[in-house]
């Protein structure tokens, strides 16, 4: 009798250690994967920008028809550039219009932004949308008045949400993404020269010098009906996103742009913007002594 009862008690002690270590086991799995989901969730979410003052300079004209503008509103960011092209004052204007309409609607985006509409589609709703509104602000402008007429202007545009970049280009304003000393990926061009180079008719090398340099087949203020491309891409800390005006990016080929970053990848962001733009001006006025304006913002994740 003793030793049944000594069987029935062991009977139920196992069960409650044998229940005790599922739930023990069952403990570790639900800690584990909380562990996993905070990882992906601050590997992904914990990205910064570092960035300083940008260059924008009137170079060796006698004004100065870049405009640049950025704003960070609760850690999404909005870069824009812009290359004015028409005339005393016009080509200024131009890009003010275009920079300050931008701006203005990342604003009222972020402001009025839903989770209705998935981040992907509203940024890119936003980049169309701002795109056009400024270019249908500068031809009133233009149409208006006289010292304003056939005013227009280039235009790169970035977004940063998280670990996208949203981008698009009007013009021969550039953005590249640059890592590991490798330039990733580049806007593409609308200009005469650009389409000369898909046919493979110059070299990259022959842009700067060829006399159809300065002639864009898209900008805002140029044509009725203006089609806005898009993109994005995912974007890796350590990597540098570098955007600016054709007065800087003539005169470095892809391939000098990725021996700059791989010479000089352990300078802080400054002394890389510093360096970049002092390369230029060198290289500028050796060429022309009346050098184009030159406008760089250069931006690290972090």
């Amino acid at each position: 009798m003793t030793k049944l009862y000594y069987f029935l008690t062991i009977i139920p002690c196992c069960l409650i250690l044998y229940v005790y270590n599922i739930m023990y086991l069952i403990g570790l799995i639900i800690l584990f994967c909380c562990c996993l989901v905070y990882y992906i969730y601050f590997r992904y979410n914990d990205f910064k920008l570092e960035f300083i003052d940008p260059y924008c300079e009137k170079g060796g004209r006698d004004e100065n028809q870049d405009h640049i503008g950025r704003i960070s509103i609760r850690g999404m960011h909005c870069f824009v550039i812009a290359d004015g092209l028409g005339g005393h004052r016009g080509g200024k204007r131009a890009a003010e219009i275009a920079v300050n309409t931008i701006l203005e609607n990342f604003s009222k985006f972020i402001k009025n932004s839903t989770s209705q509409t998935s981040i992907d589609e509203s940024v890119n709703i936003f980049l169309t949308n701002s795109l056009h509104k400024a270019h249908h602000k500068i031809k009133e402008e233009s149409n208006a008045k006289p010292e304003c007429k056939n005013m227009k202007t280039t235009c790169v545009v970035l977004v940063v949400i998280k670990n996208i970049a949203y981008f698009t280009n009007i013009g021969d304003s550039r953005i590249y993404f640059i890592k590991n000393g490798e330039v990733v990926q580049k806007s593409k061009d609308h200009s005469v020269v650009q389409v000369l180079l898909d046919m493979n008719e110059i070299s990259e090398k022959e842009i700067k010098g060829h006399p159809d340099r300065n002639r864009v087949l898209k900008a805002l203020g140029i044509e009725d009906d203006l089609a806005i491309h898009t993109l994005n891409r995912k974007i890796d800390k350590g990597e540098y996103i570098l955007l600016c005006t054709d007065g800087f990016w003539e005169y470095f080929t892809v391939k000098e742009m990725e021996l700059f970053f791989q010479r000089n990848c352990e300078l802080s962001i400054k002394d890389l913007l510093d360096n970049l733009y002092n390369s230029a001006i060198d290289k500028a006025k050796k060429f022309d002594e009346h050098y184009d304006n030159i406008t760089i913002q250069l931006i690290k994740v972090v």
